[in-house]
């Protein structure tokens, strides 16, 4: 008799997290079974609440033993969404819903601590639509190589990046379109729609790296940064795919990396600041290896 394959399972790809500490619940629920199960509102996660309007959604189940035992995980889908409200109160309901094609799974290790409770995964593409300023959407299809520019700056600006500063349109000739200082991180950056950059900024490439060599201070707003001690890099932001080390220009007093960066990979950051706490800190070291 050969045994069943446990499913694999990517964790981008699982919608919704459910936590039930009730004994035998999850594993009572068969493929074959005609059961049902619901979350009371106080233990759904709110932006569930908001619109539980997915036809079906891949899930993690799972069971928390408070006693020691080890938790148990299943992988099925979450369907058929029904809110059914308690006596006459427009805000005190459950949510029901069916389950099908329940399995037995290991609990990815992202989700092990979830506590009791209905959860948008939020690695999932649909966690973060209600998150998306429509800037965002343009950003993929726009053939304005000024308002991507402009984009590109509101974007850093989400990221909580205080110290930046455009340069001025028309007058940026060689100079990029905007620079900021955070901590120890000072970028000059250069936002391009075209495939060809490494061609037609080889030129403008090479005068920043130049420029930055030879620079002790930086102008930002109204204040002056000293730029000794500091990582310093140039970014060229593009609607490519992958972040990649163009090259990099060493002296003994300073090393300078050229980069570029897909905004789609800023986006992703947005997105990890909203669904977790990250120190001012530990975001500029996630921009240093972007």
């Amino acid at each position: 008799m050969t045994q069943a394959k446990k499913p694999k399972i990517e964790t981008h790809e699982i919608q919704y997290i459910m936590v039930s500490k009730l004994d035998k619940h999850w594993d009572a629920i068969t493929s074959n079974s005609k059961k049902s199960s619901s979350f009371k509102k106080d233990f759904i996660d709110g932006l569930i609440c908001r619109a539980p309007d997915v036809q079906e959604a891949v899930t993690l189940f799972i069971r928390r033993y408070t006693d020691g035992t080890p938790d148990k995980s299943w992988l099925g889908k979450s369907f058929g969404f029904e809110r059914v409200y308690r006596g006459k109160s427009q805000y005190t309901y459950s949510i029901h819903f069916k389950i099908r094609e329940i399995q037995p799974i290991p609990c990815p290790p992202a989700f092990k601590n979830y506590p009791i409770g209905w959860y948008q995964n939020p690695y999932h593409i649909t966690a973060n639509y209600h998150l998306q300023p429509p800037f965002l959407e343009d950003m993929a299809t726009t053939d304005d190589w000024r308002l991507f520019e402009l984009y590109c700056h509101y974007l850093l600006k989400l990221l909580g990046i205080n110290h930046l500063h455009p340069f001025v349109r028309g007058r940026n000739k060689g100079k990029g379109d905007g620079q900021f200082i955070l901590q120890d991180l000072y970028v000059i950056y250069d936002a391009t729609l075209r495939d060809d950059f490494m061609e037609t900024k080889a030129d403008q490439i090479l005068n920043f790296a130049h420029k930055l060599k030879n620079s002790r201070t930086v102008s930002i707003g109204d204040r002056q940064f000293p730029l000794k001690d500091i990582k310093k890099q140039i970014w060229i932001i593009t609607r490519g795919d992958e972040s990649r080390e163009i090259f990099t220009s060493s002296t003994n007093k300073s090393t300078i990396i050229v980069k570029e960066i897909p905004f789609k990979k800023l986006e992703m950051l947005y997105y990890t600041r909203l669904h977790q706490e990250i120190s001012e800190t530990a975001l500029c070291e996630q921009l240093k290896s972007i």
